[in-house]
């Protein structure tokens, strides 16, 4: 059986509907076209998916709350929330969402409760609820956002930090924050 996939690179703006999606397990779509990806629902087993450089404005119920992934890359899109899609991300591990126009981490992100790295980089997110802040992240990059005031607490499992390129005009650290972290990186923050 097919199951890895790669199709990068074309000028699709759907996903072929022929798509042999019962036995996928790694598919990659990045550098196309795409504007709608609802064949994906039916592809339960994929662990990994790249749909980067697309022109995917919404996740809507592409993904099936059974599904399998593990990895998936949505950077270079149009997407400004990923509410709808966080009760199906229960398995997700690594989630990269890079250079989109998401403005906050809303509390669905609490869904996530496997996600061990997240790249939130280059969006325009301004608020992140503290549900946010229970998850079991190893690695959080949310550089280059709009954040002015940011209270760190709990992300016990955290080892790397950026926050590059912040505006962050207040800054707060708790006790109880990333008791394992090895690396921090605030440049260009204009912290004082």
């Amino acid at each position: 059986f097919l199951n890895t996939l790669d199709l990068r690179r074309n000028r699709f703006q759907t996903i072929p509907s022929s798509l042999p999606c019962t036995h996928l397990r790694s598919l990659n779509l990045s550098g196309n076209n795409i504007t709608n990806i609802d064949v994906i629902s039916k592809c339960g087993k994929l662990r990994v998916l790249d749909l980067s450089d697309n022109e995917i404005a919404a996740l809507k119920e592409c993904f099936g709350p059974k599904n399998q992934l593990r990895t998936l890359n949505i950077s270079l899109n149009y997407i400004k929330e990923i509410d709808s899609a966080c009760s199906c991300f229960g398995s997700l591990e690594r989630l990269k969402l890079t250079e989109n126009l998401i403005t906050k981490i809303s509390p669905e992100i609490i869904h996530c409760k496997n996600l061990i790295s997240l790249n939130c980089s280059s969006n325009h997110i301004r608020e992140i609820d503290n549900a946010f802040f229970d998850l079991d992240l190893e690695n959080l990059d949310l550089s280059s956002n709009e954040i002015t005031d940011l209270t760190l607490h709990g992300l016990e499992d955290l080892e790397t930090l950026v926050i590059d390129n912040n505006q962050i005009q207040t800054l707060h650290v708790k006790e109880d924050f990333a008791p394992h972290l090895r690396e921090f990186s605030c440049d260009g923050c204009g912290l004082k």
